[in-house]
């Protein structure tokens, strides 16, 4: 385990005890396999990870989430970075992080070696769509679009598995999405 420099500043795992809260990590992406009682949970927040984790996987863990861990009145927060991972500044600069989508899934397996690099590709509709699809009500959605990009998708053949998505949904760069269990 990780233990936080002395001089860091901020909040640390270790203070959650006095706000009556446990930080956990699950040790799998699937938190079906997390040891955590029926509605135990009163908030659940995600940071640029669910993006990484693959799609039959997060569909499981979603419907947990929205069928058994959350309580009934509970949140959670999540944000996605839908951009390729491949594309970020400490890797390729010289990359359209959308140039991604004109590869089959396939493809792009092979090319971005997924063991290590597995990015599943969701837009943000498919994300919102998982959660209502678990019985989790969305209350806020923030996108974060660059107009440059919405000019540039029409440029670019995308594979058929995202020809049926609204443009906007394509370039999303990232979301935050804020929900409830009804």
């Amino acid at each position: 385990m990780l233990k936080p420099s002395p001089e860091r500043r901020g909040f640390q795992p270790s203070q959650t005890g006095t706000m009556n809260c446990r930080y956990l990590i699950a040790p799998s992406c699937r938190l079906d396999r997390c040891r955590l009682s029926p509605e135990s949970v009163s908030f659940f927040y995600s940071e640029s990870v669910i993006q990484r984790v693959p799609t039959k996987d997060l569909e499981a863990s979603v419907q947990h989430l929205g069928t058994q861990l959350l309580k009934p009145g509970g949140a959670f927060f999540v944000r996605t970075d839908q951009k390729d991972i491949h594309a970020q500044d400490h890797v390729d600069t010289s990359l359209w992080p959308f140039e991604y989508l004109k590869y089959s899934d396939r493809m792009y397996d092979f090319l971005s070696s997924e063991k290590l690099n597995y990015q599943n590709r969701l837009r943000e509709s498919d994300f919102v769509r998982l959660f209502q699809d678990s019985d989790l009500e969305i209350v806020r959605i923030h996108s974060s679009l660059f107009e440059e990009d919405l000019d540039r998708i029409d440029r670019l053949k995308v594979d058929a598995r995202f020809q049926g998505y609204e443009k906007e949904d394509l370039v999303t760069r990232a979301s935050r999405i804020v929900g409830r269990k009804p």
